[in-house]
């Protein structure tokens, strides 16, 4: 939105009030001067592209584990990971 902001704050210096600036970059979208804003992807499809899910036929398939880390042992520079 740098073209959109740039006109709001010139339009500011030059005495009027403007628009917000969505408003301005949905104007110059409109008239094709910039590509529209794309459509933001549901959460839903974000998980289902990012974490397949599994198919789970019994108790105690899948497990899950925290790592916490690191941890240092007094006296030793040696990491461990629980």
């Amino acid at each position: 939105m740098i073209g959109a902001l740039a006109i709001q704050k010139e339009l500011e210096e030059l005495g009027s009030e403007p628009p917000c600036v969505k408003t301005v970059h949905n104007i110059l979208a409109r008239h094709g001067l910039i590509a529209p804003i794309p459509a933001s992807q549901s959460v839903r499809e974000v998980i289902d592209r990012h974490y397949p899910a599994l198919t789970i036929t019994r108790p105690g398939q899948v497990q899950q584990l925290d790592l916490i880390g690191p941890r240092y042992l007094q006296g030793s520079s040696q990491k461990y990971y629980c």
